[in-house]
């Protein structure tokens, strides 16, 4: 005998059986895991449009605001003289950061029932106007030094400084609270203002009506596909880092 090895005799249903068998665990592994993937994906904003001078900072690495950034809860919008920013940071929710500004986004999470989100920002300086659509389950509120806003469905903007904050309604009604704990309902046409005296509430200027302007271009610029496209921005940007990580 020249030589020796073994030899096995392999049924070939046999084999086909246990391929397929293996080729649909693997699928029905894969079609499970991609939902839950992504509901452990923390929630994200997204720069939709920058205009002049604006920076964010994460982990508390200050960086240049650019179109497309993501956003994360805990993350800083800045922006400087004649700088504008506008963030999605929901299907439902579109929002423009205004000159001289600067807003955390301290919470970005879903509500426990229902599809909706919880969204909580802070304006320390500067303004923001949003967007929210009524009846998709948005719980928003702006805080201020002096006040906090609450929003459900609406078009408003909110100004503050250190010493006052003011909150204007084009659509759907705020709720308003100062540190006091005084509060008021504000309805579309009206603004508030929150200062050391209190809340004083009075009519739209038509100046002030004016600056709900900038909101008509949010229908443009919002993505329809907002969640899928900010998952997918997220894991490139994942791979763009390993990417970096595995260099020499």
């Amino acid at each position: 005998m020249s030589g020796s090895g073994i030899c096995v005799n392999i049924d070939p249903n046999k084999a086909v059986y246990f391929y397929m068998r293996y080729s649909l665990l693997i699928l029905v592994f894969s079609v499970l895991c991609v939902p839950a993937y992504a509901q452990q994906s923390p929630l994200m904003g997204l720069a939709l449009d920058v205009r002049g001078p604006a920076h964010f900072t994460h982990n508390g690495e200050r960086k240049p605001l650019v179109r497309d950034t993501l956003l994360y809860a805990g993350d800083r919008v800045e922006t400087g003289a004649g700088g504008t920013v506008v963030l999605q940071l929901s299907p439902h929710l579109v929002c423009s950061v205004g000159e001289r500004s600067q807003v955390t986004m301290e919470e970005l999470q879903r509500a426990t029932a229902g599809n909706g989100q919880i969204t909580r920002l802070n304006v320390s300086q500067g303004s923001v106007a949003a967007q929210v659509d009524p009846g998709t389950g948005q719980d928003v509120t702006v805080h201020t030094p002096t006040a906090v806003a609450a929003v459900r469905g609406t078009e408003f903007i909110v100004e503050a400084d250190e010493d006052s904050a003011a909150v204007l309604v084009n659509e759907g009604s705020v709720a308003v609270e100062n540190e006091a704990g005084d509060t008021a309902e504000v309805e579309a046409g009206n603004k508030i203002v929150s200062d050391a005296e209190g809340l004083h509430q009075s009519i739209l200027e038509a100046f002030e009506q004016q600056k709900f302007e900038i909101i008509a271009q949010f229908r443009e610029l919002r993505r329809a596909n907002f969640e899928h496209y900010t998952e997918q921005l997220r894991r490139n940007q994942e791979l763009m880092d390993q990417f970096r990580r595995d260099q020499p």
